[in-house]
């Protein structure tokens, strides 16, 4: 009778961190978990770098996480993310409310960046002004 070797929940773990590293995933941002040769992952999905992720680099990624050896089951729920799996194929899909959330993210950084503009002409003129009004002072004064 042949003997399987039994992998142990922190190779799995290791094996597992070297694919989603490899691939530049944010790790502080999802969570992932092992029992046997289950894993599961959870989480938002993101590169290290905060941007999102394409969807041919996230088919990349669950491919090469179900090609490890010590994986039989993988189990993917990621918050912005569709993933839905028929056999080896996955069906990969932006969830529309995390996509309107991007867009109002980059609205309120554009308005921010606007605002930080305003105030900075503010304070250049403010600047300008005590500058004036310090000299003026002085000339008084003489």
């Amino acid at each position: 009778m042949a003997q399987t070797k039994q992998i142990s929940r922190l190779e799995v773990n290791k094996k597992v961190r070297g694919v989603l590293c490899k691939h530049r995933v944010s790790i502080t941002n999802i969570s992932y978990s092992c029992s046997g040769y289950m894993v599961r992952i959870y989480g938002l999905l993101l590169k290290e770098n905060n941007q999102e992720f394409e969807l041919q680099a996230v088919d990349a990624l669950l491919r090469e996480l179900v090609c490890l050896s010590c994986v039989k089951n993988l189990l993917v729920e990621f918050s912005n993310w569709n993933i839905s799996r028929e056999g080896t194929n996955f069906t990969v899909s932006k969830k529309q409310e995390e996509i309107n959330r991007i867009r109002e993210s980059k609205n309120k950084n554009k308005d921010k960046d606007k605002d930080k503009d305003k105030d900075k002409e503010i304070k250049n003129k403010t600047d300008i002004n005590d500058k004036t009004s310090t000299k003026l002072d002085r000339d008084v004064l003489t």
